[in-house]
Formats: C-alpha cells, sequence, structure tokens
C-alpha cells in the first residue's frame, strides 16, 4: 500500500452540519454550521444556458473564472482560446431529478452540494494556468428514475428500449432528440466540432455514470484519428475517472443488453478500454471518494479497472462517514481543485517514493504509477478533514 499526505489543512469542517462557507480577509475559506439536514443546492440560472431546461441542450459548455460559462458555438467563445496548450473536458454521471429542479452540476462546489461544499470555484486554477475548460451535459438524457435508463443511453441510441428520450420539467420529449446517436456519439461529435482546428493536448474526466461516457469517448475518438477523420492531438493524453460507477450485471435483472456485441458487462468492457488506450500512451488515473459505487448486488466495483490506472483512494472525512452520496458529489471538486497544489507525497512501507496521483501530476507521473497499481493502491492518511 502506498500512502500519501494528503492537501494542506485549509478547511476546517463540522461532520454533522451544513457548512456556511465565509472569506477571511487573508482569502482562506473557513465554514460554520448553519443546518442538520441535507439541502439542494439553489438552482444555477444563467442567460447563457442554451433553452434549459425547457428545450433540449446538449453539447459542450466553456467555463471562465468565477464559474462563469458560455457554449460552444460558430461565434467565438469568451472562455475558449484555440491558442491554448491544454484543454479539459468534463462530463457528469446520473442526473435524477435534476432536469425538474432547474439544477445543472457547475464546478462551484457549494452549488453542487450544500450540504457539504465551499463557496470555491475549483477550476479558477486551470484557467489561470492557461487552460480549456468545459462541461459536456448530457444531463437532460441521464434525468432518468432509474439509473440503468441512464446507462443504457451511454452505450446504444435504443437506450434499453427508451430511445434517447430527454427530461424537461413536465415529463419526457423526444422532440429534437438525436436519430441513430448514443451520448458516446454525441460526446465524441462535440469534441471534434467544439476543437475544430485546435492544436493542443486533450484531457477527459467524468464523474461517476460519466466515467463510462469520458472512457468510451475517448476510444471513440482513437478510432476516429485511426481512421483519418480526426488529427492525433485528438486522441485524449489523459482520462481522469471520478468515483466512476459500473452496474452490475445480473441475468434476466440487468443483462446490460444494450452494449455492443462482444463487451460482457460495463465493467469488461471499461477494463478493455483501458487496455487499448493504455498501447496508446494515454495515461488514466481512478480517484475513489466514496463507498457508493461499490453497493453489493448493485455496483461492480471493478477492481480489474483499478489494478491498471493509477488508483486513489481519497477520504473526505469533512463529510459524514454515513453520507455516501455527499462523499461521492465531492469528488468532482476534490480533483478538479486539486489543480491548486503540488501532488501530495506518498511513501512505500515508510520510505519516501514520490508523488501520488491529482490534476496537478504530470502525464508522466501518472504513467508511472499505473505501472505500480496491480501491486500498490494509494491511500490517504492525512489532511482527510480538508477539502
Amino acid at each position: 500500500m502506498v500512502v500519501f499526505a494528503g492537501l494542506p489543512l485549509r478547511l476546517p469542517f463540522v461532520r454533522t452540519q451544513a457548512a456556511t462557507p465565509t472569506r477571511t480577509s487573508s482569502g482562506k475559506v473557513t465554514t460554520s454550521a448553519t443546518a442538520s439536514t441535507r439541502e439542494r443546492p439553489k438552482p444555477v440560472l444563467s442567460d447563457s444556458w442554451a433553452g434549459f431546461p425547457h428545450t433540449l441542450d446538449y453539447g459542450v459548455y466553456w467555463f471562465g473564472p468565477g464559474n462563469r460559462f458560455e457554449k460552444h458555438s460558430e461565434t467565438p467563445c469568451r472562455y475558449f482560446d484555440n491558442a491554448r496548450l491544454n484543454t479539459v473536458i468534463y462530463t457528469h454521471g446520473w442526473e435524477a431529478n435534476r432536469i425538474n429542479e432547474g439544477y445543472r452540476e457547475t464546478f462551484n462546489y457549494m452549488l453542487n452540494d450544500s450540504r457539504n461544499g465551499v463557496d470555491v470555484d475549483t477550476v479558477d486554477e486551470w484557467v489561470r494556468k492557461g487552460w480549456n475548460v468545459g462541461i459536456f451535459y448530457w444531463d437532460q438524457f441521464s434525468d432518468e428514475l432509474l439509473v440503468l435508463d441512464a446507462e443504457a443511453k451511454i452505450h446504444s441510441a435504443d437506450g434499453g428500449g427508451k430511445g434517447m428520450r430527454w427530461r424537461t420539467q413536465s415529463g419526457f420529449s423526444t422532440v429534437g432528440a438525436p436519430v441513430g446517436k448514443s451520448v458516446i456519439d454525441l460526446f465524441t461529435d462535440a469534441i471534434a466540432e467544439s476543437l475544430r482546428g485546435y492544436t493542443g493536448g486533450l484531457r477527459l474526466a467524468g464523474h461517476s455514470l460519466g466515467s463510462q461516457v469520458a472512457l468510451e469517448t475517448a476510444k471513440a475518438l482513437t478510432s476516429r484519428v485511426d481512421s483519418g477523420s480526426l488529427p492525433s492531438n485528438f486522441i485524449p493524453l489523459r482520462v481522469a475517472l471520478l468515483d466512476p460507477y459500473f452496474s452490475l450485471k445480473i441475468p434476466f435483472v440487468n443483462p446490460q443488453a444494450y452494449l455492443p456485441s462482444g463487451a460482457e458487462s460495463t465493467a469488461k468492457l471499461a477494463v478493455q478500454t483501458v487496455r487499448t488506450l493504455r498501447t496508446r500512451g494515454v495515461a488514466i488515473e481512478v480517484i475513489k471518494s466514496s463507498p457508493l459505487t461499490q453497493l453489493f448486488g448493485v455496483c461492480d466495483p471493478n477492481v480489474e479497472l483499478n489494478q491498471l490506472c493509477a488508483f486513489v483512494e481519497r477520504y473526505p472525512d469533512w463529510i459524514g462517514v454515513t453520507d455516501w452520496q455527499g462523499r461521492h458529489i465531492a469528488a468532482q471538486s476534490i480533483y478538479f481543485y486539486s489543480m491548486s497544489f503540488d501532488p501530495p507525497p506518498c511513501t512505500r512501507n515508510g520510505s519516501g517514493t514520490g508523488r501520488s496521483a491529482s490534476a496537478s501530476s504530470t502525464d508522466a507521473e501518472v504513467k508511472a504509477l499505473m505501472s505500480l497499481s496491480a501491486q500498490w493502491k494509494t491511500v490517504q492518511v492525512q489532511g482527510m478533514y480538508a477539502f
């Protein structure tokens, strides 16, 4: 086991009550307890949403400082610069009932989780360092009562028999729904369109169910490069899987019939994809933050995947140990905020061995950790109460 010390202790938290953030004159964030029950964050409303939540709105939005955003279009975007050397595009997971709430995930931790989060815009440091930062939204497709229905749309335009229906605040609609395209197809198309003419490097990140989207899209981009339809820089340099979720294949109950021919299960497909991407030099990291995606009889923990990637266990102990949802949500903010810090040092059997995987790690460091993951895993042992 490889252990690491964690990030600097900056944010004191109370386990059992909601934390309201305040900013001191020095710029540090502190919290105070104000409530005892989980509350949904206030909806993120902006004139920049292109019809959401009333009409179908999917695709890439670019983000700038202060959690500001704008949807990609043919006209120049304030928050995308074709000359930047690096681009990261993130995608979310299952968004059950979020459309009814008028809510969209962004990069502000408190807006994503008002119960445990603090008012930090986690990608400000990425932008300062010269990155383009985007989110691929498919939330109106992923807002299904059953997570399996959302998972089906990732891999098949048939959507497990429900097609690519999308959620409005009054029910489901098929008006304007893409024909013959899965979520993987939509994400791949969106990257090809939004990065047209771009010559820099690409990183993908996915949270929960979105990890499947990010991983399989990376493979789809590789196939398009091999076919000559995209330039070679569209093969992602790196893929981050943030508390990834894979449903458990169960005959008759969850046969996963929506998978492509030859795929044994969503978990096994991910393993095959990682093996393929490794041969193309792609760095792949897995950040685990909760037990939620390892529920016995419901989730496939996919241990084999962890052993092929740079695998890190994070313990967000400012969140109560029974609040698995909060710990699961935290993975996105933990990862993107970690760009603000050097990678935590890690030791093996008490001896210094280098640095743990984080957003600020180099691709070479992540690849080096990938080669060790079959024998070692990186586990946080300090700074668990720090965001």
